[in-house]
C-alpha cells in the first residue's frame, strides 16, 4: 500500500501545493469558522487522486500489478486520512501562533466534518466515477449548509458540546467510516 500512497501523492503534488497555501490562508482568517473550510479541502486530496486514477486508466492496469481490492481502496483513504491530518496540523499551528480566536471545538468539528465528507462521498466516487462523485460532493456540502442554516441553534450547541460528546460523535463517524471503506471495497470488487 505504501507504493499505491507515493503514487497517489506523486499525481497530486501540484494540487497539493495549492491545497496547503489554500489551507494556510484559510487558517489565517481571525474567523475560526473560515478555518473549518480550509480542514474540509483536506478530505477532498483522494477525490482529485481517483479522478487521476479514471483519467489514466489505473483501475484498469492495477489488475496487472499485484494489487488487491482492498489495498487499493484503502490506499484512498488513508490518502484522505494523511491529507485531512495535514490540513488539521496546518490550522492548529497557524491559529495558535497567529490568532487570538482559536477553538478546539472549531478544529474537531471541522475533522469530524471532513472525516464525514470522505465517508459519504468516497463510495459514490468508486460507485459512479469521480465526476458523478463530486456532483456527491457538492449535494452533501449543499445539505449541510441548509441544515446548518435551518437548524442554527443546534450549531450553537454543537460548538459548546462536552468532550463526552465530541467523543460519541468522533466514535459514531468513526463507524460511518468503516461502514464506508467496507461497501467502497465491495463496489470495487464487483467492478473487478
Amino acid at each position: 500500500m505504501r507504493a499505491l500512497l507515493m503514487k497517489d501523492f506523486y499525481v497530486v503534488t501540484k494540487n497539493l501545493k495549492i491545497l496547503l497555501i489554500l489551507i494556510l490562508g484559510l487558517s489565517l482568517m481571525q474567523n475560526p469558522s473560515i478555518s473549518i473550510v480550509g480542514i474540509l479541502f483536506g478530505a477532498t486530496l483522494p477525490m482529485t487522486a481517483l479522478a487521476y486514477d479514471e483519467r489514466s486508466y489505473f483501475n484498469k492496469l492495477s489488475k496487472l500489478f499485484p494489487y488487491s481490492v482492498l489495498s487499493i481502496t484503502l490506499s484512498k483513504y488513508v490518502l484522505g486520512y494523511i491529507s485531512l491530518s495535514i490540513s488539521v496540523f496546518i490550522c492548529l499551528v497557524s491559529q495558535s501562533i497567529f490568532t487570538k480566536s482559536f477553538s478546539f471545538d472549531f478544529l474537531a468539528f471541522g475533522t469530524l466534518g471532513g472525516l464525514c465528507i470522505m465517508a459519504l462521498c468516497l463510495p459514490f466516487m468508486f460507485k459512479f466515477g469521480s465526476e458523478k462523485g463530486r456532483l456527491a460532493l457538492i449535494g452533501i456540502v449543499v445539505t449541510i449548509s441548509i441544515l446548518s442554516n435551518i437548524f442554527d441553534t443546534m450549531t450553537a450547541t454543537i460548538f459548546s458540546s462536552t468532550i463526552q460528546e465530541f467523543l460519541l460523535m468522533f466514535v459514531f463517524v468513526l463507524l460511518l467510516n468503516l461502514v464506508s471503506i467496507l461497501l467502497s471495497v465491495k463496489i470495487n470488487q464487483k467492478k473487478a
